[in-house]
Parts: structure tokens; sequence; C-alpha cells
């Protein structure tokens, strides 16, 4: 199983960019995950292009051995009043944005990720529904593949999935060869989980989950965790010490392995200091680069 993490690169500079991935190199980390935004890419309308620091921490990484998972998410205000895009003309414009960036980068990115937990508020919208998600895949799979045949597209990278209308069987009960390569999850057991937030619960929602798409069409196509974590803000709720970090991420990597999980993306590499609270304390190192002891962990594969 490989296993990376998710790291922030989007809007940072050359000097940032190279100490993140030296950091993420020195962790043997395969994979590194960030967001790839529709708003950085289309400025004006129909006028696309790629951030110049984009290329930058492409090539760096690659250089570094490193494969990358470019997440084409969130809104544009030129489409659908910035919100997600539901509407013909929305979805066409992301298709076509997608289409870019995969043509871009073809050959220097291995995985693209349509979109980021659509059934939250992530990106400063509503949650969105199942059906609207998977018209967006459906238009934006083919779009990716046209730029680059050889990429890995991933779908889903939804959240709670034991609330009702989570997503998920939505999912799963539709034709994968339509819009994907591999099925994403992001099995957190925080925030009012009916499951418990330590590594037993990780192991009962993983399983349940591997279970489900066993049973599903997806049967064939590698499972992947594009996001998990647990914070160490013990101020605020579920904040856990970095040495239950350590141990919680330990057991989750075993558990991901045992039920045959192809890559795991761990949130995340560094702690976000400007984030207060548990947002800004995820990372396998602390925000002066520091390592904690689950980056230790990491490193030595001590899971």
């Amino acid at each position: 199983m490989d296993v990376g993490a998710a790291v922030h690169l989007h809007l940072a500079g050359k000097a940032d960019i190279d100490r993140t991935i030296g950091s993420a190199a020195s962790l043997g980390l395969k994979v590194l995950r960030w967001d790839a935004p529709w708003a950085d890419v289309e400025r004006s309308p129909g006028k696309l292009a790629v951030p110049e620091n984009w290329d930058y921490a492409v090539d760096q990484a690659r250089a570094k051995g490193i494969r990358l998972l470019l997440i084409l998410d969130y809104g544009n205000k030129y489409y659908d009043g910035g919100k997600k895009p539901k509407s013909p003309t929305a979805v066409a414009a992301f298709a076509r944005y997608a289409n870019f960036v995969a043509t871009h980068f073809a050959g220097r990115v291995s995985f693209y990720e349509t979109w980021n937990e659509w059934n939250s508020t992530t990106g400063g919208d509503r949650p969105g529904r199942a059906e609207d998600y998977i018209k967006l895949a459906r238009a934006t799979y083919p779009a990716i593949k046209r730029g680059d045949p050889a990429s890995c597209v991933i779908v889903g990278s939804f959240v709670d999935y034991l609330k009702p209308n989570d997503g998920l069987q939505n999912l799963l009960d539709s034709a994968p060869a339509d819009y994907g390569d591999a099925i994403g999850l992001h099995p957190y057991v925080m925030n009012g989980s009916q499951l418990k937030n330590n590594p037993n619960g990780f192991k009962e929602l993983l399983s349940h989950l591997v279970n489900s798409i066993k049973k599903s069409g997806w049967a064939n196509k590698p499972v992947t965790i594009t996001e998990i974590g647990w914070h160490t803000d013990q101020d605020y709720r579920n904040g856990i010490t970095e040495d239950q970090q350590t141990s919680y991420l330990s057991s989750a990597l075993r558990t991901a392995a045992s039920l045959g999980i192809k890559m795991t993306i761990l949130y995340e590499l560094v702690d976000e200091p400007q984030n207060k609270g548990p947002e800004g304390h995820f990372g396998l190192l602390r925000g002066d680069m520091s390592m904690k002891s689950s980056g230790q962990m990491v490193k030595s594969r001590k899971w």
C-alpha cells in the first residue's frame, strides 16, 4: 500500500514548495495530494491558465520520486454563483477546466480526484446531492481521460458515511466505468460519528465500507483513502495527544493494508498554525517543520 499526505501548495511560493516536498521525501511518502482549484485556472470567463507555481511543485515532487494527486475542485464565480456546479453550463465548464489541467500535466500527474467532499460544506457551499455529483463526475471523467489517458481518476471522497443519504450507496449503485477508475474514501470517525473516535471505530467503519464496495459494481476497482487523520489540539473536541495520534495512525494504516486499500493519504503533512482550532493540528510535522512522533512512525514505516 502506498502512503502519502495532503499538502497545501496551490498558493505556495518556491521556498515553501521546496521545504514541503523535501520534508515529504524525507518521510518516504509516495504521493502528495493537493487542491488544484478551478478558480485559480479560469480567472476570467473562457480563459484558462495553469499557475506557474503548480508546474514548479509538480516537477519538484517528481524529481524526488513522489507521485501527485490533484484535486479538481470548488466553485468558480463565473458559473452558478461560485457554488457547486450543477447547471449544464457550469458542468460543461468544469469539465473543460478538468481537461485543460489533465492535458497540461499529461505524463506528470498520476491521479486526479473529482471534487473533495461534495456532501459537506467544504468549498463554502451547502452539502451537495449525490445525484448531482454523479452528473458532474460523468462529464469530468472523459474530459480528464482525453487530456491524459494514463491518469487514474478517483471519485467519491464523501464524508459522514453513516448519516442518512450520505451518497455512497448512490455511487455504488451506478456504473463506475462511466466516471471513475478508483473510489476514494474519507473514513473519519470524529465530529458526531456514530462510531468511537479511535482505531476500533475506524476499523469498524472501513470494514463496513469495503464490504459494501465488494458487493457493488465497483468490486473490481481499486479502493483508496484520500484523507484520514486525527488532530492534536486538545483544547478542542476530539483532540488527542501526539502519542495517541501516532498510535491511531499506525493502527489505521495496518487496518487499511489488511483490507486491500491501494493507497492511503494522511491528513496532513504539516500543521497549519494560521488555522486556529482542530484544522491546524492534523500534521505529521508541526508548523515549524519539527517532527511529531507520527512523522517518525511514517518515516520508519513501523505501522
